[in-house]
């Protein structure tokens, strides 16, 4: 049985029950206060506090319900992003509706912190009526509380060996994928954390992101080539989790405004992130990265040939026999391509 099954609705709002969509409870039509703490009141705590003897019926964005209807519990969400170990620590406590996505509403049981993810394993913010895509990592941070999931997290850090890089080469056939991570602010537990769960919408936007690559060859991961490089390695399965410690090399980065990772390097460094074998776009200064990654993601083949024909793009095929190498360029490295950005 869930919280819903009992609420009572009137004229298509909650009248008496909780309001899944401000958070709130309703007793005949009004909004109920909070309990917390005055100190807590007084920095704004929650949506109960501050609508707080209005009538429901009179808030923007408050829940409608057409029906009274039993909501069966969906854990298949909750269960892909914090596994099935982690599921007696959350509450379902209802769905909603947002646009054209269902949001599912876990409540943990001891920081008593929503957990809200929509079926593919997307993290949102509740704000003002409205649920907002949040970052992953984010949103469990907020359920979890900093310290709880940094526990959660700690069991894999027993497990994380620090080795070279160099001494990944050997395990090539005896595993079949490498995930790579290259987005320093991903720790390799958020990475096995992920895997471990099966979220794999997750492990996507990360490697569309240029965040986190996987690879069946060893060979091809960025950095093998310098053998100081030394990385943190979690067998993980059929699996090898990998993060390199890369800081040597990259001088910066930071993010498009379209969440695409870019590291900027000395041109000279660039044959340690591509194999000799490998192509690259590389674009003048000037054009839109972001576009470019829409592009090459999409295998929008006519953009690309228009950017090399007017001269705005040229291919790289040996990184090895690129000039200037003291020249300073941002790169971004796809599951299906690299692109490098020249800057000067």
């Amino acid at each position: 049985m869930t919280r819903t099954n009992r609420d009572e609705i009137k004229e298509g709002y909650v009248w008496n029950g909780y309001d899944y969509s401000l958070q709130v409870w309703i007793v005949n039509g009004v909004v109920r206060d909070c309990s917390h703490p005055q100190q807590m009141k007084k920095e704004g705590c929650c949506n109960a506090n501050r609508l707080a003897g209005q009538r429901i019926s009179d808030i923007p964005g408050a829940e409608k319900r057409d029906e009274r209807k039993e909501d069966k519990p969906q854990w298949g969400p909750l269960c892909r992003v914090v596994g099935l170990l982690n599921l007696s620590a959350f509450m379902y406590m209802g769905e909603v509706q947002a646009a054209e996505r269902r949001i599912f509403l876990y409540k943990h049981i001891l920081t008593r912190c929503y957990l809200n993810l929509d079926s593919g394993g997307q993290g949102y913010r509740y704000d003002s009526g409205a649920y907002i895509p949040i970052d992953l990592n984010e949103a469990l941070a907020h359920a979890f509380g900093p310290h709880g999931f940094q526990l959660e997290q700690d069991r894999y850090q027993k497990n994380i060996d620090i080795v070279e890089l160099s001494q990944i080469s050997p395990y090539a056939g005896v595993v079949k994928l490498f995930f790579v991570v290259l987005d320093t602010e991903i720790s390799l537990s958020s990475l096995a954390a992920a895997c471990e769960s099966g979220n794999t919408d997750q492990i996507k936007r990360w490697s569309d992101r240029g965040q986190v690559l996987v690879y069946d060859d060893p060979n091809k991961i960025p950095g093998l080539s310098d053998t100081r490089i030394e990385t943190q390695v979690l067998r993980f399965e059929e699996a090898y989790l990998i993060k390199p410690d890369l800081k040597c090399l990259i001088l910066d980065q930071y993010k498009t405004a379209n969440g695409i990772l870019v590291h900027r390097i000395a041109k000279r460094s660039l044959s340690v992130f591509l194999t000799p074998e490998d192509e690259a776009l590389c674009i003048s200064k000037g054009v839109d990265v972001d576009l470019t990654v829409e592009s090459l993601s999409r295998q929008r083949r006519p953009a690309i040939e228009f950017l090399i024909e007017s001269g705005q793009a040229r291919i790289i095929r040996n990184p090895h026999l690129e000039e200037n190498k003291e020249e300073e360029i941002d790169l971004i490295l796809l599951p299906n391509g690299a692109i490098v950005s020249e800057i000067n």
